[in-house]
């Protein structure tokens, strides 16, 4: 298994979640080094790689637009 740390603001917090939960991914929270931010750590196998990518680019993309 592999993991991965994603930063982010609190405000994309939900669009991760939900995302990342539909994929079939789990993961741990954790908060940022500075406000509003949060880190969510992801256990994942390494074939799943790029889908982990393509659902955090995607999650970025929406929650970005959302604000």
């Amino acid at each position: 298994m592999k993991k991965a740390a994603i930063a982010m603001d609190t405000y994309k917090a939900p669009t991760f979640r939900v995302n990342l939960e539909n994929a079939g991914f789990s993961w741990t929270e954790h908060p940022g080094f500075i406000k509003k931010t949060l880190i969510f750590k992801v256990e994942f196998n390494p074939k799943d790689s790029s889908k982990l990518h393509k659902v955090i680019k995607a999650s970025n993309e929406v929650s970005t637009q959302r604000n």
